[in-house]
């Protein structure tokens, strides 16, 4: 699934990224690096002015709308808390999505998401397994547009010239991992390539199979562990949730746990994961890979050897980071 994610582009970059007219496009908030279901955020929509002729052709918009879909027929919005995916394979089946994916397609500006892996480590208070959660964003440093649908709920219980009686909606398609992220966990938000965007948003695009055909895992993404500070949306909404993971006080915990268990996944791992074990930045990784003093694999998002890196972790050990010192 898809659960979190970062939305942190200027306006001004989106009017420019997707070709909208700022005369479509609603002021948006402050960056959101933790955005979670029920928040509002920016979606890319193409549908017919609202003040105009019921003819018109439908026209590209950057709209904040909440996110967790509420079906048009639904009795009140409480269902949008459980709609905040939707499954590819059977969007077109489903009476919540079938509607939507007619003729109510979106595009999701996204910067990262996050994945939550289980790891073997059992929790001693809550007595469930320990999870470490990964950040999944272009190694490119650009933008996603996730594929999502939206809706508008109208709440009968208030007027109709009331503007709080539409809601609008939406929620994220995703499909089985891939195999680099099936690692960590077993769904992937579907993305859809620039240029598709335009059919992907057209209304009158309706057959199953020619939508579908649009969507397709996101690529050339990297992978990286992060501290469960991200788990907190109420007080964890600043830069640092995207910060890879560094050795200090939760990475003996969570971090360490999750790779012995992704360990029996695959014996490779990222260049973030492996500067978090090492206690050195980035850089610092690529420079060890270069010098031969960690062999390289081929996977381009899981280019470094696990086992080689816990070993130069153990002979070059890094002092603890204290909070506050």
């Amino acid at each position: 699934m898809c659960g979190r994610y970062a939305s942190t582009a200027r306006r001004a970059d989106l009017l420019e990224q997707f070709q909208l007219d700022g005369d479509n496009a609603d002021e948006l908030k402050d960056p959101d690096y933790n955005v979670a279901p029920t928040k509002t955020a920016p979606v890319v929509i193409a549908r017919a002015p609202s003040d105009g002729p019921r003819d018109a052709d439908a026209v590209r918009q950057l709209r904040l709308f909440k996110w967790g879909l509420v079906p048009f027929w639904a009795k009140d919005s409480k269902i949008g808390n459980r709609m905040v995916n939707a499954r590819s394979e059977t969007v077109d089946e489903k009476p919540a999505y079938k509607a939507a994916f007619k003729s109510r397609r979106c595009l999701i500006p996204v910067d990262a998401f996050y994945e939550w892996f289980e790891t073997d480590k059992i929790s001693e208070k809550t007595k469930k397994p320990l999870k470490q959660p990964f950040a999944f964003r272009p190694t490119d440093g650009s933008s996603l547009a996730l594929a999502g649908l939206y809706e508008v709920w109208k709440d009968k219980s208030l007027a109709e010239d009331d503007p709080a009686a539409l809601l609008w909606s939406y929620t994220i398609l995703t499909t089985t991992a891939t195999d680099e992220i099936g690692r960590i966990h077993d769904r992937i938000p579907m993305a859809i390539a620039p240029d598709d965007w335009e059919q992907w948003l057209d209304p009158t695009v309706k057959d199953p199979a020619d939508v579908k055909a649009l969507m397709g895992p996101p690529t050339g993404l990297e992978i990286y562990a992060v501290s469960t500070a991200v788990n907190d949306v109420r007080r964890n909404n600043g830069p640092y949730p995207l910060d890879p993971l560094q050795r200090g006080s939760g990475y003996r915990r969570y971090h360490r746990a999750a790779l012995e268990a992704l360990a029996d996944r695959g014996a490779a791992i990222s260049i973030g994961e492996a500067a978090g074990i090492i206690g050195r930045s980035r850089t610092a990784v690529r420079d060890l890979i270069a010098a031969g003093e960690l062999r390289s694999s081929s996977n381009a998002t899981f280019p470094v050897f696990r086992r080689d890196v816990e070993r130069y972790a153990e002979s070059h050990p890094q002092p603890e980071i204290v909070p506050g010192n």
